[in-house]
């Protein structure tokens, strides 16, 4: 999948969850934000911010990466 990537065009502002650094903060295509963690084996175990889930992802998922912790209305 990694070796496919370089052949498709960039997109600002999109990642995978790998080259992240742990605790930084990304958002899905859905709009569901969450805080990245620890590196399982090949899996990366992320939490969900609004109700502190943890779920596992692929490393080569991709993700939109936020700045800063959005505000709640």
């Amino acid at each position: 999948m990694r070796v496919l990537k370089k052949y498709d065009a960039k997109k600002e502002g999109w990642l995978m969850v790998e080259e992240l650094q742990v605790g930084a903060l990304f958002r899905l295509r859905d709009g569901t934000v969450f805080r990245r963690g620890e590196q399982l084996r090949n899996r990366i175990r992320c939490t969900q911010l609004q109700s502190g889930q943890e779920y596992l992802f692929s490393a080569v998922y991709e993700v939109e990466v936020l700045e800063e912790p959005p505000v709640s209305s």
